[in-house]
């Protein structure tokens, strides 16, 4: 097998035991060795796909027709102690991604797609960011942070930045654009318009933030217990589900006009929520954050919510409730040991805080999935 970016010497490794994340799911490792590449290149996911699919002798043809869920892991590993996790789910053409890479330096994965698609990208953790080398158009975003385009073709690269980068996408082809059509409001009516005219688009000017309620969808996306039709029908329902939660936002924010931010600001007020995330299970106040960060009280409140769509409250509690859900779902920690976790005295206020967050009691989350299992 040759190297995409330099036809070097590159070495396929066996598949090997993974843990479960998605079931049921086909794992494949692949360890990638380019000694006589200067840049580090990742192949792109269309790349990843193929190679795996023919690893398990399915025809890559049946993948435009109607098809099954087909779930699996890729691992890379490469040069200078980089790696990436992948685990892709398709169906119809849909190619639905969680990613998750760690990289000393910038990482970059060619990608070159000829038909038109629909692209929802979420970057949950670090920086990624897109070239389309045709047109010149390029995507810049940090971490919680989303964007929703159309393209009627890609040929360019993703690049992902920082120690650490989560993301999770979906490419829609155009056979599943109908079910997307509506122009019930003035963003989604000039952005059909335009994408229905073979011209690439994009939802709002600038990424939005990425907001509970997506976060939610997109856990309940990660964490699907069901199989075959019924996983097929669920992954659908939710596609739709967080594109209108996407156009939701769109709408309300186009209506904005933001207010501008000073490239110190906007550094210190990243970093004062990533304080937040690094403390979020320790008491902390609005005063604590803004001598970390060299923030007056005024600015934080202000800028924060202005930058991220949210206040700093509402995003302590947001990353409290999801580590929440994780250890419920992930962990045998009783209800009690999880609210003790959080910081709360008492269960039902943690409850109480939970259901408020998610509109369900933690005991119903804990007995819904031990069903499934």
């Amino acid at each position: 097998m040759n190297c995409y970016s330099c036809k070097g010497w590159t070495k396929p490794f066996f598949p090997i035991h993974a843990k479960r994340i998605l079931l049921p799911a086909k794992r494949i490792n692949y360890f990638y060795e380019r000694p006589c590449c200067n840049l580090k290149i990742f192949d792109s996911f269309k790349e990843l796909l193929q190679a795996s699919l023919l690893f398990l002798n399915i025809n890559r043809t049946a993948m435009d027709e109607t098809t099954p869920v087909i779930d699996q892991y890729i691992s890379l590993c490469g040069n200078n102690a980089s790696s990436s996790e992948i685990l892709m789910s398709t169906f119809d053409g849909i190619n639905v991604f969680w990613g998750t890479s760690y990289q000393e330096r910038e990482a970059i994965y060619r990608e070159s797609k000829q038909v038109p698609y629909l692209h929802m990208y979420f970057s949950l953790e670090g920086a990624s960011s897109s070239h389309e080398e045709n047109t010149g158009k390029q995507y810049f975003l940090t971490d919680n942070q989303h964007t929703i385009s159309y393209e009627p073709s890609f040929d360019g690269y993703y690049a992902v930045s920082g120690p650490k980068v989560r993301s999770f996408g979906i490419n829609i082809p155009s056979s599943f654009f109908q079910k997307l059509i509506l122009t019930d409001s003035e963003s989604l009516k000039r952005f059909w318009d335009k994408a229905l005219a073979g011209n690439s688009v994009d939802l709002t000017a600038h990424p939005m933030p990425i907001t509970a309620r997506q976060k939610m969808v997109i856990l309940d996306m990660q964490h699907c217990a069901f199989t075959g039709d019924m996983k097929k029908l669920f992954y659908e329902s939710k596609i739709l589900e967080l594109f209108l939660l996407q156009a939701e936002q769109a709408e309300k924010l186009n209506g904005k006009r933001a207010s501008p931010l000073k490239p110190q600001d906007i550094e210190k007020l990243q970093a004062a929520r990533h304080f937040v995330y690094q403390h979020m299970l320790e008491p902390i106040s609005l005063s604590q954050i803004s001598k970390a960060t060299g923030l007056n009280e005024f600015k934080l409140k202000r800028g924060f919510k202005s930058l991220f769509g949210t206040t700093v409250f509402e995003y302590l509690i947001d990353l409290k409730m999801n580590y929440a859900r994780q250890m419920l779902l992930n962990t045998s920690c009783t209800i009690f040991e999880v609210a003790y976790t959080l910081g709360y005295s008492e269960p039902y206020n943690f409850s109480k805080a939970f259901k408020k967050h998610f509109g369900y009691v933690p005991s119903q989350l804990k007995e819904s999935f031990n069903v499934m299992h």
